[in-house]
């Protein structure tokens, strides 16, 4: 969903002149987003860089090769665009700050596959011990989509393989954060910290059971 708000700024469209030299700092929260400009109602989007960014009003004036009323539109992914209509009625430097919401990109099909790719991706890479390999594709999807809780599973799958408790039961915490259902990562949780598991059935692709009890019989004796 786009979220919009309008900025009155009198440097672009008729109101020129000396205002050419006036400045726009886009910052936003995450930073990297890429800033987008286009005249309102047509033209194509001209990409100005990304945030945090500064630019003069005549140099986004000559970007997009017109006069009057301007959309800048806010990019990242795994965060909903924000929209910036730009008027022209206030004089002066204008610095816009802006908190991107993350988005869950189900209304981009090629998105949203994309991260289910690479989770399987990543799972398979795991089975195969390629544990860099893996941890490289879940940084993509961890960046892209924050919100996806098998993510931080298999991350902490690899790093409990590792040996590193401490940094596979941040990802555990982490995921059940954004599923607190997940019977896998609650199993992990429970394992790390040294309690009954709840599910190993349940556990992520390729993480080792705890070992037996001294109590256990082999199978067949």
């Amino acid at each position: 969903m786009l979220s919009t708000r309008v900025l009155f700024v009198t440097c672009f469209g008729i109101a020129v002149g000396a205002c050419s030299s006036a400045k726009i700092r886009f910052q936003t929260n995450p930073p990297e987003a890429e800033i987008f400009v286009k005249p309102v109602g047509s033209g194509a989007e001209q990409s100005l860089g990304k945030t945090p960014k500064q630019v003069e009003s005549g140099e986004i004036e000559k970007q997009h090769g017109g006069s009057g009323p301007l959309s800048v539109v806010l990019r990242k992914p795994g965060y909903a665009p924000y929209e910036i209509l730009v008027t022209e009625m206030l004089a002066g430097d204008t610095e816009i700050n802006v908190e991107l919401k993350p988005s869950i990109g189900i209304d981009d099909p090629l998105f949203l596959n994309t991260q289910i790719d690479r989770v399987f991706q990543a799972q398979n890479l795991v089975r195969l011990k390629k544990y860099d390999e893996a941890l490289a594709l879940l940084a993509k999807t961890q960046e892209e989509l924050p919100q996806l809780a098998v993510t931080y599973e298999l991350i902490g799958g690899i790093r409990f393989f590792r040996g590193n408790k401490v940094e596979a039961l941040d990802a555990f915490q982490k995921a059940l954060a954004l599923y607190p259902k997940s019977l896998s990562a609650l199993n992990m949780k429970t394992i790390i910290q040294g309690g009954n598991p709840l599910a190993i059935q349940a556990a992520p692709a390729g993480t080792p059971s705890p070992a037996p009890s001294a109590a256990a019989k082999p199978e067949g004796n």
